[in-house]
């Protein structure tokens, strides 16, 4: 049985984002819609967050690695802004 399947029949308890990504693309559907439907609300880690950003926005590394330092750069403040 593929992993989409084992998913969709609820046999895979927290599926990875990556596959949930990749089922929001392959039926058309806002990602999170889908994370949510899987009982995932939001993105757990940053790699969770890399992985939104590629799939979504087709964003290259360098792209990914500015964002991650901007990240980096207002936690190290302990700025929610």
């Amino acid at each position: 049985m593929s992993v989409v399947n084992r998913i969709l029949k609820d046999a895979v308890i927290g599926p990875s984002a990556e596959n949930l990504f990749r089922i929001a693309r392959a039926l058309n559907l806002p990602p999170i819609d889908v994370f949510r439907l899987a009982g995932a609300d939001a993105l757990e880690t940053r790699a969770d967050l890399e992985t939104f950003l590629r799939s979504e926005y087709g964003l290259p590394d360098n792209a990914i690695n500015q964002i991650n330092a901007i990240i980096s750069r207002h936690a190290r403040k302990g700025d929610a802004s």
